[in-house]
């Protein structure tokens, strides 16, 4: 209790000097280390945050962070970890932000999300919590970057291509936005331009799950048109679908919701980017009647390009090699061939993924049959 007073007055004075306190906490906290009482103290000092009257919220956000991040601490204090944040959801709060853009792993950070879904409860900070997630969605990135894999063994002349493309096209979406668009990435978009944007967003969609969305609406469509914009190799598109889709407390009045909010978006003068955030949101209320619209929507945009189709593969199997009575096919000294020559750098680089999934098709033939 003693340290964790001290620790508790150490950060409240970096507050004070305007300096970060997580970034004193390792330095603060070393000694305890060898004591192997870390967990302990932190918490300890995180209870004395809460008790003290007038104790900064970056202090106690710091304290919640750096607990979550520690190793081997006992799930027995998982309850009164809860209590702290349904008495103050706040800290948890930016505890949450702070923890979804460290760039170390935080090995208890779940206990955050569950214990501000399990403060839901109580329909104040159920307001506060489904506030602090809408202006989260609301944050986005301009960095190209953000729609690239990064892979260490990639080839940097690709890549620094790959990075050229991308700035392109988000500088032509850029210029074509309506005046409308740009007053509304102004008005309700806030840039944010620090690594694990995604992660955040992962964060607000959780913390959203299981509260009635209608009002959450606007902070949905923020977050649809960023990613047509700019969009992120790891957003959570899957789970901004299944948040929508699965809404089992106010489905209807949501989709209405959604449905009004997307007509603005359909103006004449509207751009393909504020149309694939039309597709987006009408493709995620599960409604077949939305469904359809986006559907035909998408192929608007999509009219003039090119259909996919796979190239010719000599290499691969023309027997299904499933069938236990096949024979080895005529082709496989080509497939072995092949094989033989694969570059392994490919296997690691989900950029290439059309020579990925050839290679996997070769793979059972060769197994059975080389």
């Amino acid at each position: 209790m003693a340290l964790g007073l001290a620790l508790t007055s150490v950060l409240r004075k970096e507050v004070r000097a305007s300096r970060d306190p997580l970034a004193r906490l390792a330095e603060v906290t070393e000694p305890i280390n060898a004591l192997s009482e870390t967990s302990a103290v932190v918490f300890a000092a995180l209870q004395i945050s809460f008790l003290q009257e007038g104790c900064p919220v970056e202090v106690q956000a710091a304290l919640a962070k750096y607990f979550v991040g520690l190793q081997n601490v006992s799930d027995d204090l998982y309850p009164a970890f809860e209590a702290l944040v349904k008495r103050a959801p706040k800290a948890f709060l930016k505890a949450t932000q702070d923890a979804a853009f460290s760039r170390v792993r935080l090995p208890n950070v779940r206990w955050l999300i569950a214990a501000l879904h399990s403060a839901s409860s109580n329909p104040a900070n159920a307001s506060e919590i489904s506030s602090e997630a809408g202006e989260w969605l609301c944050r986005h990135s301009l960095a190209a970057e953000a729609g690239m894999y990064r892979n260490t063994g990639r080839d940097a002349a690709k890549e620094a291509a790959e990075l050229v493309r991308l700035r392109a096209g988000l500088e032509s979406r850029l210029s074509a936005q309506s005046g409308p668009e740009r007053e509304f990435v102004r008005s309700r978009l806030k840039g944010e331009s620090r690594e694990g944007l995604a992660q955040l967003h992962l964060y607000a969609l959780e913390l959203l799950a299981g509260k009635a969305l209608e009002g959450a609406v606007p902070a949905l469509v923020g977050w649809a048109y960023a990613d047509a914009l700019n969009s992120d190799v790891h957003g959570p598109d899957k789970q901004f679908r299944q948040l929508v889709r699965f809404n089992a407390v106010d489905w209807l009045r949501t989709r209405e919701a959604v449905r009004t909010a997307c007509e603005p978006f359909l103006a004449p003068d509207a751009s393909a980017t504020a149309r694939r955030a039309v597709v987006t949101m009408l493709g995620a209320t599960g409604d077949p009647d939305d469904a359809a619209r986006a559907r035909a929507i998408f192929e608007t945009l999509d009219r003039d390009r090119s259909s996919f189709s796979w190239p010719a593969d000599p290499t691969y199997s023309q027997v299904d090699p499933c069938d236990p009575s096949t024979q080895s096919p005529p082709n496989m000294d080509k497939i072995v061939t092949a094989n033989a020559g694969i570059d392994v750098g490919v296997l690691s680089d989900p950029t290439e993924l059309l020579e990925l999934i050839i290679i996997r098709s070769r793979v059972v033939g060769v197994t059975l049959f080389a």
